[in-house]
């Protein structure tokens, strides 16, 4: 019978158990910390209630360093700029200086 998922460390790892991790730190937020692994096979900790609570960090011990004091909220994915936009109006500036100026 299957009982879920057991996580094997590879070297150099430490497997954190569950009842171990600490509670989130955020104000009024019933979620406690697990380990995650990134895209890259990074070990994180985040909240267990994410993406509702933006609580993340790479070691256990800066949690009461980076979020002292921290409300609960949603996390916000960063809008970045798309490739090529700023440029195709600078060069379409500079096309149009070097025509008059002929």
């Amino acid at each position: 019978e299957c009982k879920g998922i057991v996580n094997i460390p590879k070297k150099g790892e430490q497997a954190i158990p569950q009842e171990d991790l600490p509670p989130c730190p955020a104000i009024e937020c019933p979620g406690h910390m697990v380990g995650r692994k990134s895209r890259f096979g990074k070990i994180f900790f985040s909240c267990s209630t994410f993406p509702e609570c933006d609580v993340i960090v790479n070691q256990l011990d800066q949690l009461a360093v980076k979020y002292p004091n921290h409300p609960r909220t949603p996390f916000q994915k960063k809008v970045k700029p798309k490739k090529g936009a700023d440029k195709t109006a600078k060069t379409v500036k500079a096309k149009a200086t070097k025509k008059k100026k002929k």
